[in-house]
């Protein structure tokens, strides 16, 4: 049985936060980073699309509760991903550097995302076997909720880099978390 607070999970693959997400080649975050993308890795990304990334899994630690693109847009318990998840994705191609993104689409707006994960410089060879070992631009910073929340929605996606990344900051890395 799910606590009254449940989170709705999809992975995708292209985000932006301009007008128009579906034509940009670009990710940008806050207008502080922006992530470089392959062509051929951009397919069309709307605001509550699902399930675009074939191929990829994200997996839930301890339990191994599943999402992937053909059990996508699941309800599950908050607490099965207050530790960080395992993400594969048989397609990486080895000696290609990705991008990992978890975000909260903020529903009033439309348009805006809450960060919750960003890892840059992860080897395909990596990715394949689950391995999520590149540069940390932000920690994982588990979903939550507060009584009466109801459903939340996160999204993991996946970026083919065509650099390296090497002097990235994360402004604001000390505020997150942080009650004000």
């Amino acid at each position: 049985m799910y606590s009254p607070c449940v989170w709705l999970l999809f992975t995708s693959v292209f985000l932006s936060q301009f007008a128009n997400p579906c034509n940009k080649l670009s990710f940008v975050v806050n207008k502080w980073l922006t992530i470089p993308l392959k062509r051929a890795f951009i397919k069309k990304y709307c605001f509550y699309d699902a399930c675009l990334q074939v191929g990829m899994e994200v997996k839930s630690v301890p339990n191994g509760l599943e999402i992937n693109d053909n059990l996508c847009n699941v309800y599950y318990d908050v607490k099965e991903f207050h530790q960080k998840p395992t993400v594969t994705w048989k397609y990486a191609e080895k000696g290609v550097l990705y991008t990992l993104v978890m975000v909260e689409p903020v529903h009033s707006e439309g348009k805006y995302y809450h960060l919750h994960w960003l890892v840059v410089n992860i080897w395909g060879e990596d990715l394949e076997n689950g391995k999520i070992v590149g540069r940390n631009i932000l920690d994982y910073y588990r979903p939550f909720c507060i009584q009466g929340d109801g459903i939340r929605l996160y999204q993991f996606m996946l970026f083919a880099q065509t650099d390296q990344l090497v002097d990235i900051k994360f402004p604001y890395k000390e505020t997150v978390g942080k009650k004000s």
